[in-house]
């Protein structure tokens, strides 16, 4: 529940600063948690009623999220931030490092659950 929290506050932080600007923050944020609420549920709907599948699809879904807080993160700091507090070195070099860690892990467990679901 932190992860769907944090990444729904910094997405929707990001998306008020750079694209959304004239819609409210707030609003915003309860979309994000509630599209994530709706992806939960259609996973409950879709079948998914193994402790062990959901236990995997926990675990894929919270490093996607992982994935995308620290693009967004990496995004945040780059164009919003002035230049003496901006993120950079060895602190981007671990997030541009923890993008590439979670994308591949995500992508290649989902590959993974994908084909054995399905044959």
């Amino acid at each position: 529940m932190g992860i769907v929290d944090y990444t729904s506050r910094l997405a929707a932080d990001v998306l008020k600063t750079c694209y959304l600007r004239t819609l409210d923050e707030s609003r915003i944020y309860a979309a994000l948690v509630w599209a994530l609420i709706v992806v939960g549920i259609t996973v409950l709907l879709a079948g998914f009623s193994q402790p062990i599948a959901l236990l995997i699809t926990s675990a894929v879904s919270a490093g996607f999220m992982m994935f995308i807080y620290s693009i967004l993160l990496i995004l945040i700091n780059r164009r919003s931030l002035p230049a003496p507090i901006r993120v950079s070195g060895f602190r981007l070099a671990a997030l541009i490092w923890s993008v590439g860690l979670f994308g591949v892990l995500s992508a290649l467990t989902f590959r993974d659950q994908i084909i054995k679901l399905l044959g």
